[in-house]
């Protein structure tokens, strides 16, 4: 009892409440442990119990706030059929300063993986079926997950803009590497200066920036990016941008052999951080299964614009799969 009174006040105590802020008027946002990680979900929750999870792994930057407008909408066309959770990725929100496992300033990808594992397995009913929904790479994330994952846990997959391979190939792996890794610090300078302006002068750069944003947009979309002005979410998302050019190279056809079944996949039309030829060589090496192309010309960023057009595209796929723990078609 004792745990649970001061679990709150531990969190507030490792939160630096200055670079910390949330959208105020969301029930939904909260701050959770997460393997031993202070961390940033949201979650939309039906008054229906014992309904499947939609788990959306964000892309990078990690902030879950940027999701908003997407799950929101997702949630709504589930008319509670469904809960839906948003987890940060570990150290892209501001507010702690725990380091990981090996001592490292910063968490990998590895980290990652085990830290989305580490919230179903701490945060999710065990009996509860789960959507796994990933972004850029959080689809590569993902595909680690589902070789740890139970097989019947898990209802399906569906991978957004996925980077699961020939990162270093890409138009933007190749334009952005000597950004995150030879200039890393100047930015982090940068950022570390730009951290000390007023908060509402933060707001008003971020809301300039943003400005083409659509209305519902934009206000969770300056939040995230205001709270990424912070030197060590911004090192851990560098860090882990160099990880992921450098290492996700080589698709994993055998885990991939293992799961098709069960994933869907969405390539954009052009997408500067996937290879060319990807959706193609997918279609190619996995004849009809479910891999789609983009026809509407939505970006591989669709959190800043086009949340409310994939939501309708993702739960379509929820409508044709999704079950409840007994087996019933809920959709």
């Amino acid at each position: 009892a004792k745990v649970r009174f001061l679990r709150p006040l531990i969190v507030s105590l490792c939160l630096n409440q200055r670079n910390c802020t949330f959208v105020r008027n969301m029930r939904d946002s909260a701050v959770k442990i997460v393997n031993r990680i202070p961390t940033h979900v949201l979650e939309w929750k039906s008054h229906k119990e014992r309904v499947p999870l939609i788990l959306v792994v964000p892309g990078s930057p990690g902030m879950g706030h940027f999701y908003v407008p997407f799950a929101r909408k997702l949630f709504n066309l589930g008319k509670g059929t469904y809960n839906v959770s948003v987890v940060s990725h570990a150290g892209h929100s501001p507010g702690h300063k725990r380091r990981s496992r090996d001592g490292r300033n910063w968490y990998s990808l590895e980290d990652q993986v085990e830290h989305k594992l580490a919230y179903i397995k701490e945060h999710v009913n065990i009996n509860t079926p789960l959507v796994l929904v990933g972004h850029s790479i959080g689809c590569y994330i993902i595909m680690q997950m589902l070789k740890q994952l139970p097989s019947d846990m898990v209802q399906k997959a569906i991978f957004l803009f996925p980077t699961i391979e020939s990162m270093d190939q890409s138009k933007q792996g190749t334009r952005l590497y000597p950004v995150f890794s030879w200039l890393r610090l100047l930015v982090l300078f940068i950022v570390w200066l730009g951290s000390w302006l007023p908060r509402p002068v933060q707001s008003w750069i971020m809301r300039n920036h943003f400005q083409n944003s659509p209305r519902d947009h934009i206000d969770y979309t300056v939040e995230a990016a205001v709270n990424l002005i912070n030197p060590s979410c911004v090192n851990n998302c560098f860090r882990m941008a160099v990880q992921e050019i450098s290492e996700v190279k080589e698709l994993n056809t055998r885990l991939l052999d293992a799961h098709i079944g069960k994933i869907s996949f969405y390539y954009a039309a052009t997408d500067g951080w996937v290879p060319p030829n990807a959706y193609a060589e997918m279609r190619r090496r996995y004849p009809g299964k479910d891999i789609v192309q983009c026809t509407e010309g939505y970006h591989h960023a669709f959190v800043l614009t086009e949340s409310n057009e994939i939501a309708q595209y993702v739960h379509s796929k929820l409508v044709k799969t999704i079950r409840s723990p007994s087996g019933v078609k809920l959709l």
